[in-house]
């Protein structure tokens, strides 16, 4: 009776495993249950983008502001880091960087005995060291390159200034010259026609006012849409399993993260290891908009999802169990849930 007791318990949990992975998104995906996340977090738009079995879905829920037009995959948000993997896929692409050489800029900072050891894979690692001091408003190097992580938008663009050069004039040229072919034509990181996005939201639902970029700037000024991302999430997924050179490197880890959620970074991407499986991924955050895009080797899988409010990450993070039907355990790392 026992052993019929304990067989009958491990049925129960295998099925309940099965159920929990073979979730199909359309389905766990309702308007009720995003909704009721969306008034948790007070987050008035999202839009969800899923690449699954070779089709794209989407599930756009909420308005652009309160009083706004409804959210829709081709609505346009601020992204800001997730233009850090778009631009180190541009720039690799068109080998507009050399890899592995060192920084060829006048800052003395670059002659000292850290400095001289930085490498352009270390920046677009974030494993240099290299970031701005606020308090004593200049840059500098908090330990010896390839030796740690820390995340570094100083190290962005410092890689812009390098790849920007008499060929590719701006960001956006160098990402037009990588992705020509997928027609992402909503995506700039020079975006200016400020009524044509979805307004960001505060930590309480309510407007705040859009921050625009008076020059383009990798590390945060993306503009997107899910239907564009998505594109370019898919294309690299294509690319990873051809494996190509440049997608190959990007998911390559370069440095430790977090060992106890499995969490390296690469060059572009940060990368999690699940069992078999090796992900790619990464957020951004800028006041009033909160954004993630995640992507499985393994189950060919990749989604992104935007939002125009300070809590979409909270939102974010608790629709990937149901996406990928796996919790996986760095979800919990702190940059995910931002208190700023």
């Amino acid at each position: 009776m026992a052993t019929l007791k304990l067989f009958s318990i491990l049925t129960v949990c295998l099925l309940t495993s099965c159920l929990l992975k073979s979730q199909n998104p359309q389905q766990a995906l309702t308007p009720k249950y995003t909704k009721r996340l969306m008034h948790k977090y007070n987050v008035p738009g999202i839009s969800i983008g899923i690449w699954e079995n070779g089709k794209a879905r989407f599930y756009n829920f909420g308005l652009t502001t309160k009083d706004g037009s409804s959210i829709d995959e081709n609505s346009i948000f601020q992204a800001a880091s997730l233009g850090k993997p778009l631009f180190a896929y541009s720039a690799l692409k068109t080998q507009s960087i050399k890899l592995y050489s060192n920084i060829d800029h006048p800052s003395p900072l670059f002659k000292t005995n850290w400095g001289a050891k930085i490498k352009l894979d270390h920046l677009l690692s974030h494993s240099s060291g290299l970031y701005f001091n606020e308090q004593t408003n200049k840059a500098e190097i908090a330990f010896e390159p390839a030796t740690k992580w820390r995340y570094s938008g100083l190290s962005y663009s410092l890689l812009q200034s390098i790849a920007i050069n008499s060929e590719f004039v701006s960001p956006d040229n160098l990402l037009q010259s990588a992705t020509a072919q997928y027609n992402l034509s909503n995506t700039s990181y020079n975006f200016s026609n400020n009524s044509a996005i979805a307004l960001g939201h505060d930590r309480a639902g309510d407007k705040i006012k859009t921050h625009m970029w008076k020059r383009p700037n990798v590390s945060s000024s993306l503009h997107t849409t899910s239907s564009d991302y998505l594109k370019f999430m898919v294309n690299f997924l294509e690319e990873a399993k051809q494996d190509s050179s440049f997608a190959k490197l990007m998911l390559t880890p370069q440095v430790v993260v977090d060992s106890s959620k499995h969490l390296y970074w690469g060059l572009g991407w940060a990368l999690a290891k699940n069992s078999d499986d090796t992900l790619f991924l990464h957020w951004g955050s800028n006041p009033g908009y909160k954004s993630l895009a995640i992507g499985s080797l393994m189950q060919e899988k990749v989604t992104v999802i935007l939002t125009n409010g300070d809590n979409g990450l909270e939102v974010a993070t608790e629709l990937i169990p149901i996406i990928f039907g796996e919790q996986y355990s760095f979800l919990d790392f702190y940059m995910l849930h931002p208190d700023d």
